[in-house]
């Protein structure tokens, strides 16, 4: 019950001016041939999405099958698209899929809303932003450090200043390990690469951090081309 008050407590936030809706259309689950398929609902497209094509594609392909856990925490999809957005801003656009499931629990079709977080979701504070805010808590309380203290003042500030697209996106595992492997970082002047596969298997996250006073462009255009190369990109 409470996974899914956070969750209506999340899609009510981006719909407060969080995120701009530039295409939405909606699936479902069908059966062609003996074969479960995820079709597009034909007159569900709007914006973007309205005049584009969408083959049917296996139901296996949709982002529940690839997370654990029960219905409201797999009821969500948050990862981003493998197209740019030509209007606001030239990056690749967000992915939100609000997955609805039959009495079994199994997922037979999905709400899928394309668009850009706005920039007032990315300046927003971790523990103001529904779903967020659980993470930032759970990732606090793991820590066994005391929020008050040295240490467990620059968690929460590590946190606080790490990418919003890496908040929403990674599983809370993951960003465990790298929000404290960073606080160790904060103790000793080494460079560190943290890569992450998005979840659906669109794309790698890559964090690096490295001393204050050797960054530069060079070194950014030099760690970009090393990342593309290695990751194929």
């Amino acid at each position: 019950a409470d996974a899914r008050l956070e969750l209506q407590a999340f899609l009510r936030w981006v719909a407060e001016d969080h995120f701009t809706i530039l295409g939405y259309r909606e699936y479902q689950a069908v059966v062609v041939d003996g074969q479960e398929l995820l079709r597009a609902v034909a007159g569900s497209g709007l914006g973007i999405s309205r005049d584009a094509e969408s083959k049917p594609r296996p139901l296996k392909s949709l982002g529940a099958y690839k997370v654990s856990g029960d219905v409201a925490e797999r009821a969500l999809i948050i990862t981003k698209t493998n197209a740019r957005s030509l209007v606001h801003r030239p990056g690749y656009m967000d992915y939100l899929g609000v997955l609805r499931f039959d009495a079994n629990g199994k997922a037979v079709g999905e709400q899928r809303f394309l668009g850009l977080f706005t920039s007032s979701a990315y300046t927003a504070r971790p523990w103001m932003v529904p779903l967020l805010r659980k993470k930032y808590e759970k990732l606090i309380e793991d820590s066994g450090l005391k929020p008050a203290g040295h240490s467990g003042k620059a968690l929460r500030h590590i946190l606080e200043t790490m990418p919003r697209d890496e908040l929403l996106q990674a599983p809370i595992e993951a960003l465990f390990q790298t929000s404290i492997a960073v606080l160790a970082l904060q103790q000793r002047q080494r460079t560190r690469v943290f890569v992450r596969r998005d979840l659906y298997g669109r794309f790698f996250s890559c964090l690096v951090f490295l001393p204050r006073d050797r960054f530069n462009q060079e070194i950014r255009e030099r760690i970009e081309t090393a990342m593309m190369h290695s990751l194929n990109g």
